[in-house]
């Protein structure tokens, strides 16, 4: 990872940001499933070796695969940064939705969730693609505000 997309992971997401997120949610949360199933079962595999008489052996010289223990290790590393960054994305999805309190928005937005395109999510709500890209637009524009209201009274959710 380089410099810039350090410095990217620490920056607040844009509308488009969070518009992807919502049309990738499902697919989020089963990646997280499998990654999480795919981290407990690589837990300890190949590291058997390093105990025992296998400990005092030498270790072979160079190349990439010479260190069994230390591939393994990358392999975990990465896939922990994989599944935190899918998790940052479903958990900031989550923890904003409450903010959506129009109907409208709410179901384009519960049907995006669900995995449904901008065309199906059309259909079955009887409105053009257009408009509920715009519906999800604005649902994502109302999670990102960091003035969101807390009385209702005063300001118009969305």
């Amino acid at each position: 990872m380089n410099a810039a997309d350090m410095k990217a992971k620490h920056q607040e997401p844009q509308v488009k940001d969070i518009v992807q997120w919502i049309g990738s949610y499902r697919e989020n949360i089963q990646a997280i499933r499998e990654l999480q199933q795919s981290y407990v079962e690589d837990v300890g595999m190949g590291l058997v070796s390093q105990y025992g008489e296998e400990a005092g052996m030498p270790k072979a010289q160079g190349g990439d695969h010479s260190d069994v223990v230390a591939q393994n290790v990358l392999h975990l590393m990465r896939q922990n940064l994989t599944l935190q960054d899918l998790e940052h994305k479903v958990r900031y999805i989550e923890n904003r939705q409450h903010r959506i309190s129009k109907d409208t928005h709410a179901m384009a937005f519960a049907l995006r969730l669900q995995g449904y395109t901008y065309y199906e999510a059309a259909q079955v709500m009887n409105r053009s693609k257009g408009h509920i890209f715009r519906l999800i637009t604005e649902c994502a524009e109302v999670m990102l505000s960091p003035s969101y209201p807390h009385n209702n009274e005063t300001n118009e959710t969305y």
